[in-house]
């Protein structure tokens, strides 16, 4: 039993579950690899074994906890759209679950008509794929959200924090920058003391 639950504010309540389906994945991809390593013959189980472990594990850890930790790197709280995130992850466990299953079967020749069902599954895949970029365009382009405040703040505002702003395009020429003022935190936490 976990300690605390998982944070998912802003996120789509069923994270914690995708985050475990793709440490399932990670078993999966072992499992199938000892397989193939006794009984496959034309690469199928192989395959399957790969599949599992890039798409299933890697991408599918990427697109869950992606979400919760990117939109922190522009200044956004949160994504764009938690339903999004859940379509984006339905799709690609959809995908890879269509082709880790059916590549065994179509390549070592048990079921024929998994062939069909293989374009389907990286169908489903890219789906996901184009899902998840969309997903980060729209939470990137939002307007920050962890100091809203600093819209409506002039450059000649006094205020004990300032930061740098680039102004122009191109090259680190500090001279480039415009310092703009913040508001004070709104927290109660008393400030870090210099060595």
């Amino acid at each position: 039993m976990p300690e605390r639950a998982a944070k998912t504010i802003g996120l789509h309540p069923s994270f914690p579950v995708f985050l475990r389906i793709a440490y399932a994945w990670s078993i999966a991809a072992a499992f199938l690899s000892v397989w193939a390593s006794r009984s496959d013959v034309h690469g199928g189980i192989w395959g399957g074994s790969r599949h599992a472990l890039t798409v299933g594990f890697t991408a599918m850890m990427v697109m869950t906890v992606g979400p919760r930790i990117l939109p922190h790197f522009a200044g956004v709280r949160s994504l764009y759209s938690p339903r999004l995130m859940f379509a984006t992850l339905v799709l690609l466990l959809a995908g890879c679950t269509l082709r880790v299953s059916m590549e065994p079967l179509a390549y070592e020749g048990i079921l024929p008509f998994a062939w069909k069902l293989l374009p389907i599954s990286g169908c489903l895949e890219l789906g996901a794929v184009l899902l998840f970029a969309l997903q980060l365009i729209l939470t990137f382009t939002r307007e920050p959200s962890i100091f809203p405040e600093a819209a409506r703040i002039r450059p000649d505002t006094p205020a004990s924090a300032s930061i740098l702003r680039p102004s122009c395009a191109g090259g680190l020429d500090i001279s480039c920058y415009d310092v703009f003022a913040l508001p004070e935190p709104k927290h109660n936490a008393e400030p870090l003391r210099e060595p």
